[in-house]
């Protein structure tokens, strides 16, 4: 199985990461396809809430070959909390195929009533969701926290 990339950080630089981000947190992978089947099962590191769950992007990969044949995800089934089944058009002829996921739920910022770090990119730039709404903020070095540079409210 793929290793995901976590879209979580820790609320504030230096703090500890807690044991695990919330289940509607985005994960992102990147998982290899096996040359002697048309399907591929995705596991997610942190089950989600419910199986009503957005794919996207979801693209197979192939840099290495030249030319790659054209193979491209079909059909997505065995949705549960816990992950996904990826069907494609044709088995991959080598190794050198990946399918690219990202997984994020529908579940409403506003529905859970805490503060939570939606993404963070390097230690500049973060949105973090607020009850009924989401926050934009950059970290001044200056003052040493985090600044909000833009508020939406649902």
């Amino acid at each position: 199985m793929a290793t995901p990339v976590i879209c979580y950080t820790p609320l504030n630089p230096g703090e500890i990461v807690p044991p695990g981000p919330p289940s509607f947190m985005a994960e992102c992978g990147l998982i290899a396809l096996p040359t002697d089947n048309n399907y591929v099962d995705v596991l997610f590191t942190f089950p989600k809430p419910d199986t009503d769950y957005n794919l996207d992007p979801l693209s197979v990969e192939n840099v290495v070959d030249v030319p790659a044949d054209l193979i491209w995800v079909t059909l997505i089934t065995d949705r549960t909390t816990t992950g996904f089944r990826a069907w494609f058009n044709a088995n991959p002829p080598t190794l050198n195929y990946k399918l690219r996921w990202c997984v994020s739920t529908s579940t409403p910022i506003s529905s859970l009533g805490t503060e939570v770090v939606l993404m963070q990119f390097g230690d500049s730039f973060r949105i973090r969701g607020i009850p009924g709404g989401v926050v934009f903020e950059t970290f001044d070095t200056g003052t040493n926290s985090w600044v909000i540079v833009n508020t939406i409210m649902a």
